[in-house]
C-alpha cells in the first residue's frame, strides 16, 4: 500500500455528477441545442458561484461527467435538478460522493 501522506482530517469529498441520456434525448430533436446551451449556462452560473468544480462532455458518449464541491449529496441534487437540461429530460443524472484523497489542485 502506497502511503499517501495525508490523514483523515486531510480528505475532500466532492460529489460527481454522472450525465446520460436522459427519458427525452431521442425526440428532443433540435431543442438538443437549446438545451445544452442552457445546461452550459446553468453550469457556468454555478462555476462563477464556486460549486463547480469542474466538469464536461465525454469525448465518444453523449453526456459528461462534472465535479461539485458542496455541504451534502441532496445539495447537489437539488442544484442537478434546477438544472434546464434536466428538466427538460436532455440528460439523467447519478450523484455520487468522491472521497478525494490525492489532489493536486489544493
Amino acid at each position: 500500500m502506497v502511503d499517501s501522506g495525508m490523514d483523515q482530517q486531510n480528505l475532500l469529498t466532492l460529489y460527481a455528477v454522472l450525465y446520460s441520456p436522459g427519458p427525452e434525448f431521442e425526440r428532443l430533436g433540435e431543442r438538443k441545442a437549446e438545451l445544452q446551451g442552457r445546461h452550459v449556462d446553468y453550469q457556468v452560473g454555478q462555476f462563477k458561484e464556486g460549486r463547480l468544480v469542474m466538469g464536461g462532455p465525454y469525448n465518444e458518449l453523449p453526456g459528461g461527467i462534472a465535479l461539485f464541491r458542496a455541504g451534502s449529496r441532496d445539495e447537489v441534487e437539488r442544484i442537478v435538478a434546477a438544472d434546464p437540461a434536466t428538466i427538460g429530460g436532455l440528460y439523467a443524472t447519478e450523484v455520487r460522493a468522491w472521497e478525494v484523497v490525492l489532489n493536486g489542485y489544493s
